[in-house]
This record gives structure tokens, C-alpha cells and sequence, in this order.
């Protein structure tokens, strides 16, 4: 099977959807030798863990999302046919072919009283596309049963699953009284 994978997120945002995002490719990159994956990004990245040979690069180079997300990727994704696209973030170009699925982490965009600083374009954005793109995504990936719930309260959105967010190594519980203390 071939996969492609926005992984535009990479450089951009240093926050849960990233860390959610390198944690599943490297742990797909441990465990599957047979898919082959194609890691769409807009700049070079130097990933903390070795890709195999079934992972391959794509450099998309370009500053603006916007060309990125609705040019260069969907041209990409034409080109390239995988099987499945995965999207870690819930807003995509419509017109992607193929089977999609989408990563939900918050839709916070849509909460009556959401008083957390967006840039007014992005908050346009998402309040246009994330409607769009959720009914038009095969699946809708939320990472916890309360995100699915206002998916499906806010959004009107049936088609969505719950894959929790895994726990890194570096959360373990602290033994050493002296850095508890």
C-alpha cells in the first residue's frame, strides 16, 4: 500500500499535533517494513530517529501554506496515487483524490467562546474548510472521545473514530525523592 502524509505540521507548529504526528512515523517506521510512505513537507527536516527504506522524502519548497496545501500537494498527490492520504490537520484541498483520512486534536475554531489568538485569516480558514473537509474525509481520527463528541455536536460529522494519544518514554513516573521533592 502507498501512504502520503502532510507532514507540513513538522515545521511549523511546536505543540501536541506535531509531537502526535513524528510519534506515529517513527513508530510506523519501526514496525512496518512493507508499506511504502511518502513524507510530504515544505522544507528539509532532520527527523530524531532513522527513516527505512520504504519512507521516502518529498520537498515541496515554498514559504506559503497556501500554495503548499491547495498547489503543491494536491499536484503531488495527482502525481504520486497513493492508496491513502493522511491529513494532521483537518483542513485539506477538496479536490484530493483517493481515500483521506484526518487527524482531529481540538476544534476549538467552533467553540462560542474560544478566546485563544489566531492570526484572523487562519480562524477564517478553518471555520470554512474544516465543515468542508471533515464530510469529505473518509475518516475523521479524533484523539479523544471528547474531541469526537463536538465533532459530531458541532460539526454534524458521522464519520469519525477515536485513536488515543499515546504516552512518550519521557513521562514516566519520578523515583528519585530528591527531584520529586
Amino acid at each position: 500500500m502507498r501512504i502520503a502524509i502532510n507532514c507540513r505540521i513538522v515545521n511549523k507548529r511546536h505543540g501536541g499535533p506535531r509531537r502526535f504526528l513524528l510519534n506515529i512515523i517513527k513508530t510506523l517506521a519501526s514496525i512496518d517494513k512493507k508499506n511504502e510512505y511518502f513524507l510530504v513537507l515544505d522544507k528539509k527536516t532532520e527527523f530524531s530517529f532513522k527513516l527505512p527504506r520504504n519512507f521516502h522524502l518529498r520537498i515541496l519548497s515554498t514559504s506559503s501554506r497556501i500554495l503548499f496545501e491547495y498547489i503543491y500537494f494536491p499536484r503531488y498527490i495527482i502525481r504520486t496515487n497513493p492508496d491513502i492520504t493522511l491529513f494532521p490537520d483537518p483542513a485539506f484541498a477538496p479536490y484530493i483524490p483517493g481515500y483521506k483520512i484526518t487527524i482531529i486534536h481540538d476544534i476549538i475554531y467552533f467553540e462560542k467562546d474560544h478566546k485563544r489568538e489566531f492570526k484572523f485569516l487562519e480562524n477564517y480558514h478553518h471555520k470554512l474548510m474544516i465543515p468542508i473537509c471533515t464530510r469529505l474525509a473518509d475518516v475523521n481520527l479524533c484523539v479523544s472521545r471528547f474531541t469526537q463528541d463536538r465533532v459530531k455536536k458541532l460539526l454534524n460529522c458521522k464519520n469519525t473514530n477515536v485513536i488515543y494519544e499515546g504516552v512518550e518514554n519521557s513521562f514516566q513516573r519520578i523515583q528519585d525523592e530528591n527531584k520529586i521533592n
